[in-house]
């Protein structure tokens, strides 16, 4: 900003005053992202979900072999759909 008048850097006004709007929305977002991070997720909210996934992981076969027409079709569903969703539950837990 002071080598402006000098000519050091031969930017506009307009172009510069960006620079350092974006340099502050910059500086903002990562404090909020600092904030999600110190914040742990609700002890009851992870006991329900994963209540949740051993439900999913113990309903799921019954299902499968009800709709589904072969065995193997029906292991694959089951194998698929349980290895999804507590994959999706450790990654989220990272």
């Amino acid at each position: 900003v002071i080598n402006i008048d000098s000519g050091a850097i031969p930017v506009p006004p307009p172009i510069l005053t960006r620079v350092f709007q974006e340099l502050s929305r910059g500086l903002v977002d990562a404090k909020d992202v600092q904030k999600i991070a110190e914040f742990p997720f609700p002890f009851p909210y992870t006991q329900l979900i994963l209540i949740m996934l051993l439900l999913q992981t113990l309903i799921t076969p019954f299902i499968a072999c009800a709709s589904g027409g072969t065995p193997v079709w029906a292991a694959s569903m089951t194998f698929t759909s349980v290895l999804a969703f507590w994959s999706m539950n450790y990654t989220a837990a990272e």
